[in-house]
């Protein structure tokens, strides 16, 4: 029998390879095999890097509510640092004139 796939680990992988969209596209089929925190988690990072605002705020506070049920307040808290830092660089970018 052949080794089964982790897409979430596979989307880790992708990341530390800065191929955004592997890693998103990784990330998205291991939230369509069920919600966990770290596959949003990572889907917040690949869209970071993909430029998808939505996506990151979405997905990282996702994965924060999914940690927080899941009685994982380090990894909860490490979530939302994330989100508020970027938070403030898209506020930052935005005051940056052209």
């Amino acid at each position: 029998m052949g080794r089964q796939s982790d897409p979430c680990a596979e989307g880790w992988l992708a990341l530390r390879r800065s191929d955004w969209a592997t890693a998103r596209a990784s990330f998205e089929a291991a939230l369509a095999a069920g919600a966990a925190p770290e596959a949003y988690e990572g889907l917040s990072w690949a869209a970071w890097w993909l430029d998808d605002a939505g996506t990151v705020f979405t997905a990282r506070e996702r994965a924060y509510s999914l940690y927080r049920r899941a009685d994982e307040p380090a990894a909860a808290a490490d979530t939302e640092t994330s989100a508020a830092s970027t938070t403030g660089t898209a506020k930052r970018r935005r005051d940056i004139p052209p």
